[in-house]
């Protein structure tokens, strides 16, 4: 009989590369962020740029390209892989789409069995069949699964967040690889946080997970793991263009404080003039008409130079009221896995059609449809969680029982709490759908770790099961 592990891999594979592969191409379109992106990577538009649509051909750039890796990140490893394939089996001068998509197939499927074999071993009973089933409809959710093909960074986050808790699973259960362990999961964890700026966030988080490891005779080797990752999370947190950066504190403003029934108390504390209150909701690149752009003289002075992310934590913080609706708000965002940007397009056509791919999305819809959307139920999950495993990790001090779990949930659930608050501090309310998906994911994988607790009796006393 197959084990559960390799039921769960074979069905995510199978619902992914069907996605994957399937005509007309399925993903999510471009909203205005691809061009940076390919022009860095040497690809670029053969026909003018289909915003809102999936374009599967694209030119490769044969000339001296200034802009080439200029702006390193670990998606820039994965869409030069996929390149390379492309110049191998396809073509030296264009690129198809479905490459990207193979090579973070591949990923994602070594991740999933990687997952499935920390979280249910090899044994075959009912209920590890069960929590394979489960695994599928939650990790093979078309919403996290149609970044693939797109130039999006949350495919990779999404597949290298898989991959992290996965290795901590394994580890847990079979306790292999010691020499290597921290080596593995630094590397892990930081291309994780090189993923793009946002995933930064998650650096507390994965430092958590790292106690996993922690054994008496790797201490220094685990103080080393910690100063590391803090290095790799505050370059990742800066390694953004100087327009991007002045973009984050623009918006950041204009879309966070400002949205305040009375944005113009708001500016006050900062020596802003009351007159700028009207940026309020205003985007750093406008769509329609802007009486004043971000980029203008007068904004830079005398109001981007008059304050930075000290006051706007203390804004939020003499109007905690105006903290936590926004917070509500993005705690609604959270159950909406889905970007607006689905759409299909035939290979090799120009010609897009928004497309409602609704195809294997229960977990996603059921999410939106269900979970609440309040910041306060998500607090209070958490809490909750967070307080089984420390109850667990003490009892299994206490009876000097091996670690079990505890702290990479607690590392997963950290994440649920902490990245709204943050992401609304550096960001606004701008981009919530990149910017929470991977809190959705810590929310998915903790739940999928407690499941599995809850299912063979591993909390607090039955620890041989």
């Amino acid at each position: 009989m197959i084990s559960p592990a390799v039921v769960a891999t074979l069905g995510c594979a199978i619902i992914t590369g069907w996605l994957v592969f399937s005509t007309p191409v399925h993903g999510y379109g471009n909203n205005g962020s691809f061009d940076w992106l390919l022009a860095t990577n040497g690809l670029y538009w053969l026909k003018p740029s289909n915003h809102g649509g999936v374009t599967s051909q694209l030119g490769i750039m044969k000339y001296h390209n200034p802009l080439y890796l200029s702006h390193l990140t670990s998606q820039d490893l994965a869409i030069q892989l996929a390149i390379w394939f492309n110049r191998v089996f396809y073509s030296q001068r264009y690129f198809n789409l479905e490459f990207l998509g193979a090579v973070y197939l591949v990923l994602y499927v070594g991740s999933i069995f990687l997952f499935c074999r920390g979280l249910l071993g090899q044994r075959r009973r009912l209920r590890d069949y069960c929590l394979a089933g489960l695994v599928v409809i939650v990790l093979a959710d078309t919403a996290f699964t149609l970044y693939f093909n797109s130039f999006y960074p949350e495919a990779l986050a999404y597949i290298l967040m898989i991959a992290v808790v996965g290795f901590c699973l394994y580890y847990l259960r079979y306790k292999t690889g010691n020499k290597w362990r921290m080596v593995f999961f630094t590397l892990l964890a930081a291309l994780l946080l090189l993923t793009q700026e946002s995933t930064s966030l998650l650096t507390l988080s994965l430092i958590l997970m790292g106690v996993t490891f922690l054994t008496r005779s790797s201490q220094s080797m685990t103080v080393v793991v910690i100063i590391g990752l803090l290095m790799v999370g505050g370059f990742s947190a800066n390694n953004l263009t100087r327009q991007n950066q002045a973009a984050n504190k623009f918006q950041a403003l204009s879309q966070g404080i400002l949205l305040n029934q009375r944005p113009e108390r708001a500016v006050k504390t900062a020596n802003i003039e009351p007159q700028f209150s009207l940026l309020r909701g205003q985007a750093y690149f406008p769509n329609a008409f802007a009486a004043s752009l971000p980029t203008d003289t007068l904004i830079q002075h005398r109001v981007m130079n008059q304050y930075d992310l000290p006051w706007l934590v203390m804004a939020y913080a003499r109007d905690q009221q105006q903290f936590e609706t926004l917070l509500d708000a993005s705690a609604t965002n959270l159950t909406l896995i889905k970007r607006q940007q689905v759409a299909t397009v035939a290979s090799g056509s120009t010609a897009h059609r928004q497309s409602l791919t609704t195809s294997f999305m229960l977990f996603s819809q059921s999410l939106a449809t269900f979970f609440p959307r309040k910041y306060t139920f998500d607090c209070l999950m958490a809490g909750i969680v967070i307080s089984v495993y420390l109850i667990d990790i003490w009892l299994r001090r206490r009876h000097h029982h091996p670690m079990g779990r505890g702290w990479l949930v607690i590392g997963l659930m950290t994440a649920v709490i902490l990245v709204p608050v943050m992401s609304l501090f550096l960001y606004g309310m701008v981009d919530l759908a990149s910017h929470l998906l991977m809190v959705v994911l810590s929310l998915s994988l903790g739940g999928l770790v407690l499941a599995a607790d809850l299912m063979n009796h591993r909390l607090w006393w039955r620890w041989d099961r």
